[in-house]
């Protein structure tokens, strides 16, 4: 496996800065697929503390790949067990479709076994965050693929 939430690089304490370097004067756009409340609040909390403001939510992959015929995202965020359509059948698809071939998907669950995680890189994703995250965790992966 590549990078984990086991095997973090250091990355630079500010954040916020290193986003604002990395999209130059452009707001990042993320798509976030959560399904429970809570969490997608606390995501999008710790998206702003980055200062991530463009965040686009939807409650499963049926409805993420209905956003992402409509919008251009920077970053995919992703709950691994939603409804209807699950995070690993969403990175499916989303990796068939040209313009986000290269898109960088980071799961975020709590099904973190081994054999879990390599099954959701197998499909295309490109880190995982087990939860619940903590922000420290959420900036590390995050601040790998923003630019």
């Amino acid at each position: 496996m590549n990078k984990t939430y086991y095997d973090l690089q250091e990355q630079p304490q500010d954040m916020e800065l290193l986003f604002a370097e990395k999209s130059e004067g452009r707001e990042i756009k993320v798509l976030l697929l959560e399904d429970n409340t809570v969490n997608q609040i606390l995501a999008v909390e710790m998206l702003a503390m980055l200062g991530i403001h463009n965040v686009h939510v939807a409650e499963n992959g049926i409805e993420g790949l209905k956003k992402i015929e409509i919008h251009k995202y920077d970053l995919i965020v992703t709950d691994i067990k939603m409804p209807y359509m699950d995070g690993i059948e969403f990175t499916l698809k989303v990796r068939e479709m040209e313009n986000y071939k290269n898109i960088p998907i980071i799961a975020m669950t709590s099904n973190v076994k081994e054999e879990q995680v390599i099954s959701y890189y197998n499909a295309g994703m490109n880190n995982c965050l087990m939860k619940p995250v903590d922000i420290r965790t959420f900036k590390k992966i995050l601040g790998g693929y923003i630019y």
